[in-house]
């Protein structure tokens, strides 16, 4: 009788694995139905939405990285309100 390790992963060769993704927000399917994917091929991409954006005020403003915080006109971590001025270059 073989025993059960739960959370364990038998790996067998020659194996086909079949999995069902399914965007939670509107994006774009890259691939098509049936075609076969590499496990580090992106099938699929979302529109990011959410209270927040990344933004990169070195490539942005054409700062050096290392620039950015003496041109800060918030504190960091402060609470900021949409609109509100982050960075400056010296000179803008």
């Amino acid at each position: 009788m073989a025993t059960l390790f739960p959370g364990t992963t038998n790996i067998v060769a020659l194996t086909r694995v079949r999995r069902e993704r399914r965007l939670v927000r509107p994006g774009e399917v890259a691939v098509r139905v049936g075609q076969q994917v590499s496990p580090v091929q992106v099938i699929a991409r979302m529109e990011q939405s959410g209270p927040y954006a990344v933004l990169s005020p070195a490539e942005t403003l054409g700062l050096a990285p290392e620039d950015v915080a003496k041109n800060l006109l918030v504190p960091e971590g402060a609470l900021v309100e949409e609109g509100t001025e982050l960075v400056q270059a010296k000179g803008s």
